[in-house]
Order: C-alpha cells, then structure tokens, then sequence
C-alpha cells in the first residue's frame, strides 16, 4: 500500500491504517520514517508522534487486559474485579516487563540510528512504549513471572520483586530481539526452507542484533532456489546488517565454493580466488591463503593450455593432479565452510585434472612393439620402439619458434644415432602452429638433378603449385619461397623446412651435377623467408665438406 506522508496523519478514522503502517515501520526499519521526518520541523515530530500513540492506544488497551486476566490465573489470584485493578504482584509484574520491553525497543532503536533523530528519540520512545506493553505479556510473562517467583524471600513475592526481574529480563529481551531465536529453528530444522526466507525476521526487521545459528545455512539455500534475489540479499547484509555479516560472508564463500566445484577450465580459479573476502580472524583469516593456492591451480593450468604436445602435456598434467591432492589435503584443520565445501570442490577437480591426464596418456599410447631394433631405418614411432631426445626436441623447439625467425639449423650425429628417426617424428613434438617438411638427399627424385632437386623442395614446402606446375630453377624456386613465407605470415605460422644426408649436396656439387650458386640460393632463402626454418641433418660438420665453402653460407646456422 502507498500510506499517506507523516505530516498528513491526524486523528481520522480514514488515517487509521497509514498510522498503522507507520508504527509498524519504526519497529523494523527506524530509518525509513526517520528520512520521512527530515523535512519537518522538530516540533512536528511530537505532533506526528502523539497521532500515531493515539491510533495504536485501543489496541494496547484491549491486549493490555486480557493479557492482565492471563497473568492473573498464572498467578492462582481467585478472579474478581478488585483483584483485576489492584492486584500488586501482577501489576508489578506487568508494569516492570512493559516498561522492560518498551526501553528496550527504544534504545535498540536509538542505539541503531544514533544521533540522527535528536528530539525524535523521545517520540520513538514514546511510541516503542505503547507497542511494547501488549507484545510484552505475549512473549515475556511466563519466563518472567516464573522467574520473578523463585527470587521472592521466603517463598512469597512481593511487587517491587516481581517488577524489578521483569523488568531486567524483559529489558535485554527487547534490546536485542530475542524473542525472534524462539521462531528462527523453525526456518532451519528439521530442514532448511529456503521457500519461507521472507518471512524470517532478519527479511524484514534490520534491528535483529544477536546473530541466529545455521543462519548461513538458510542463505546459501535461498541463493540457491533464487541466483539473484539471493545473492542481492547476501550483500545487503554485508553491506549494511552487521550483526548478520558473518553468516552472510559465510553463505558468500560457501557460494563460491560450490561454484568454483562446477568449473571445467581450472585457469578460472583465479577469478574465484579474486572474490573470496578476507578478515582477521576465523574463515576469513585463512581466506587469504585458499586463494594463493586456487591461483596456484589456475597458473598451472593456465601454462597447461598453452602446451599441445602430448610428451610436454602429461608432465604439466600430472603437476596438476598433485597440486589439487595438496590443496584438499591441507584444508583438512580448515575452519567451515573451507574445510567441507572447498575439499568437495577439490574433489571435482580432481576429476577433472585426471580427465586431461587420461587424454594426455592416450595420445603417447604406444601399440604392442614389434621389434626394439632395425639397423639403417628410421623407427616408426606409431610402432616401433622409439627413444625420444628430449634435449634435442627442446634446441629445436626453441630455435624454431624465434621470433625474428631462425637462421638455420645443423643437426649432427654419426650414422646409427637417430637422426632421420627423430626427424620422421618431428608431429606431435613441435608445436602444432609448425609443419615440419622432411626431404632426404638419397631419394633419387631429389638429387639426379637441379631440376629434380628444386621441384622437390618446391613440393615439400607447398604440396599444391600455385602456377600449376613446380619451379625447375633456382630463381623459381625463389618467387615460390617467397610465395610461401607470406602465407605462413599471415597465418601465423613457422615450417621447418629439413634436408637428411645433406652432405649429398656437397657430393652433387663436386660431381657438377649441382651448380655452386644452389648454396648463395640457400643463404638469400634463410636471410630472407623469417617464416621457413632450414635445417641440415648430417653425419658430417660443415667444416668436413670438401667441395664447397659451407661455413661461409651457413656462417649463422646454429649446431
């Protein structure tokens, strides 16, 4: 409903449910009619408070009695008229837990809006009294009277006795709201009913100054059943109830947990340590040093995504899986919910770091070996045994991939040790944004001639012609280089260009059925295609070679 402004409320019968309204509003939330009364005058606020007394008195007065008739038979007073008027004890009973419960009220108000309402506070006062004298018999008067009773000297009890400890307990009752920890259970045992949230006090009274047990519990469900009402009720409490904070930051992590248990890309672990609150003591204390270790996961698998080769992946893989076993292990003497809800989410990720270990385990699967050893072939690494040279793969990797591009490599071993084998299995080692184009100089379709050797490296280097034929010369075979280095350029990637038993060219050479300018060809080539990696496999060093002056052509090539 839409209740008329305060300064409009008077004593008319049609007034009567705004006034309502608004006593009901400085009970739960004081600063709503506190911002209401701001543009008055101060005087204003007594008018507006002796209206708003006026409206809620027959209430009171109608509750007052019956609950004065209900005390009367809790106290065996034989009823009568006199003993309803006069009856000391339950008089001093009701008096001391109405002026209890009213104080109360109106210092938890007070307290709340602290100097904000000056003058206003002797209106809130005035109207916490008439609301609180009924509420008080309701909610106080048997703990009250009971306990009043066990005080009286000599087993009786007096009024002065009896109004006294009623007072005092119902004075703390009220202050700090406890009469609300009667209904909270009901939220959250036997089980917790997100469904009823809106109707829990701390929903609609921001004076709730005693924290509730498992109230936690309730916001992670109600944030569960509704993602965005719940999550904006989170951070109102954080925000701005602080008795109520701590379960809130406790439902926010527990949130975050749980979420960060759904994730299936670990490198976004990182943001959810980003978002976990910290403090300075408890949960909040130990936060701090989750999120190092979420961001550990999430470097790791950061580093694991940007490696595609299955020889590199199951190491970085496995590091992985370690790094999350230690992670739900140390939780172990972890405050809640970090202990329960973080070694849960631990657990999935598990799963999922396992799940990339398998992948990486079936790429490297080997089929049965058929034979350890074949003198003078290169190994079939799909079928045969094969020793990988992980020192060699590295140099190469890393010469490759240069970012100004590789000058040339010279790959040398003596015969038997592996050299046309590891150059067969270079895919899979390099990077997949490297093709690797593997030509041997005993293959007679490359060495009978230049033109056969020229049209060879042009079908190496790009299977399809673009002319539709291959180059025959050497200056073709340049245009098409070039050709090709622009594309790989524009698509961002490198070619290794690899030349087995090399050391025929230098044979070819001195039997002239290779001119000598095939070398300065070469040299114009890795000078000038940045995209195109040659590389010299031999059993013989450049400094061997008899028929041509090769260290001053491959002056820059790398051993």
């Amino acid at each position: 409903m839409e209740p008329a402004p305060l300064d409009q409320i008077g004593l008319r019968l049609r007034d009567h449910r705004a006034a309502l309204w608004w006593l009901a509003v400085w009970y739960r939330r004081p600063r709503i009619l506190v911002d209401s009364l701001k543009h008055l005058p101060r005087v204003r606020h007594v008018r507006v408070g002796f209206s708003l007394g006026l409206h809620a008195l027959p209430y009171v007065l109608v509750l007052s009695a019956v609950a004065r008739i209900g005390l009367l038979r809790l106290s065996g007073t034989p009823w009568s008229w006199t003993a309803f008027v006069d009856a000391q004890i339950v008089g001093g009973t009701a008096v001391g837990i109405a002026v209890g419960i009213a104080g109360g009220i109106a210092i938890g108000i007070a307290s709340e809006l602290a100097g904000e309402i000056a003058f206003g506070v002797g209106f809130g006062s005035g109207i916490a009294v008439l609301i609180a004298y009924w509420v008080a018999f309701w909610i106080g008067v048997r703990i009250a009277f009971g306990i009043a009773g066990k005080f009286a000297p000599g087993g009786g009890i007096t009024p002065g006795i009896a109004g006294g400890t009623a007072l005092l307990i119902a004075f703390v009752i009220a202050t700090f709201r406890l009469y609300y920890q009667l209904i909270h259970p009901l939220f959250v045992w036997p089980a917790v009913r997100p469904g009823w949230y809106d109707w829990h006090p701390v929903a609609w009274d921001d004076l709730c100054s005693v924290p509730f047990p498992g109230f936690d519990r309730l916001l992670v469900a109600y944030a569960e059943q509704n993602p965005a009402s719940g999550q904006q009720e989170i951070e109102r409490l954080i925000s701005s109830y602080p008795s109520q904070r701590m379960a809130a930051l406790r439902a926010r992590t527990t949130l975050l947990a749980r979420e960060a248990g759904r994730l299936r890309d670990l490198s976004l672990l990182s943001a959810t340590a980003a978002r976990l609150a910290e403090g300075q003591k408890g949960f909040l204390l130990q936060n701090k040093q989750v999120r190092d270790w979420l961001e550990e996961i999430a470097r790791q698998q950061v580093r694991l995504n940007t490696v595609d080769r299955p020889m590199l992946r199951e190491p970085l893989t496995l590091s992985l899986v370690q790094e999350i076993e230690n992670f739900r292990h140390r939780l172990g003497g972890f405050e809640e919910p970090l202990q329960t809800e973080f070694r849960a989410a631990a657990a999935r990720w598990e799963t999922v770091a396992r799940k990339q270990l398998d992948d990486a385990l079936g790429m490297l699967a080997r089929q049965p070996v058929r034979q350890v050893f074949r003198a003078g072939d290169p190994v079939d690494r799909e079928s045969e045994a094969f020793v990988l040279r992980d020192a060699v793969v590295g140099q190469l990797d890393q010469q490759v991939t240069l970012a100004g591009g590789c000058p040339g490599v010279v790959l040398y071993a003596r015969r038997r040790m592996g050299k046309s084998t590891l150059l067969r299995n270079l895919t899979g080692l390099l990077p997949e944004s490297i093709n690797a184009a593997v030509i041997s100089l005993q293959d007679p379709t490359a060495f009978t001639s230049l033109e056969h050797f020229v049209a060879r490296i042009a079908q190496a280097v790009q299977p399809v012609p673009t002319g539709g034929e291959f180059p025959r010369d050497l200056p073709g075979l340049q245009r098409h280089l070039e050709t090709c280095n622009a594309r790989l350029k524009q698509e961002s990637r490198r070619l290794l260009l690899a030349l087995d038993e090399y050391e025929q060219i230098d044979v070819k050479i001195g039997e002239g059925v290779f001119p000598r300018d095939l070398l300065p060809a070469i040299r114009e080539s890795i000078q000038s295609h940045r995209q195109i990696t040659w590389l010299f496999a031999g059993s013989h060093e450049i400094t061997e070679l008899p028929h041509a002056q090769w260290t001053a052509y491959l002056v820059s090539a790398h051993d």
